[in-house]
Formats: structure tokens, sequence, C-alpha cells
């Protein structure tokens, strides 16, 4: 289960702060599916980056199969992702001159023992 409980995400302080996120709930549950939809600047990214262990959240917590996924080093942070979370670049750019076997294969190279 995934648990998004209060977050927030602000950027800069006093008055130059941008929130970017702003006390965000909801809990899915495994195998079930869900959209994060819009506009340009909604925050959408730094959800999806809060939730994978790439940012730290300003208030609130990430819950993922019982663990919070904010509270670790650097290095468990980056294992949580390569072996719970995964993911999937989002530049095509960056891909498009490689087959869909070797985007797989590149994944998997990261992770220890694949």
């Amino acid at each position: 289960m995934l648990q998004v409980n209060e977050i927030t995400k602000s950027y800069g302080s006093g008055h130059t702060a941008v929130t970017a996120l702003d006390h965000a709930s909801f809990s899915l549950e495994k195998g079930r599916l869900l959209a994060i939809l819009g506009p340009s600047g909604s925050g959408k990214t730094t959800l999806i980056s809060i939730i994978a262990g790439l940012l730290t959240p300003t208030s609130g917590e990430i819950v993922i199969g019982g663990h919070p996924v904010h509270l670790r080093t650097a290095a468990q942070a980056a294992r949580f992702r390569r072996e719970t979370v995964g993911g999937s670049c989002s530049r095509s750019t960056i891909w498009c001159r490689i087959s869909p076997r070797a985007t797989t294969c590149s994944w998997c190279r990261t992770s220890p023992g694949a």
C-alpha cells in the first residue's frame, strides 16, 4: 500500500517561497493504478519524485508497504528505488536510439543480482 500523508514541498523561504505541493494526501492499494493529472507547474513531478525517494518533503510522510520513504540514507534510498519503486526515463530522446529490450536491460544492470 502507498500512503501519501499531508505532503508539502516548498522551495525558498520568506516572501520568495514557492509551495509546489500543499498538504497532498491519498492512499493506493497494491495492484491499483493512479493517474496524476494537472497543468504545468502543479506539482506532479514533485509528488512523483517524493514518492520515489528522490526528494524529501518539507513536511508530511510517504509510506510504502509500511516503511517511510524519506527516512533513509542516500544509499538506502538508492537501493529502495532500484528494488521497490523502479522507474522510467521521462525524456524519450535519451532512449530513442535503443530498443525496448536494451532499455529494460539497462535498468536491470543497475540492480545487484539481476
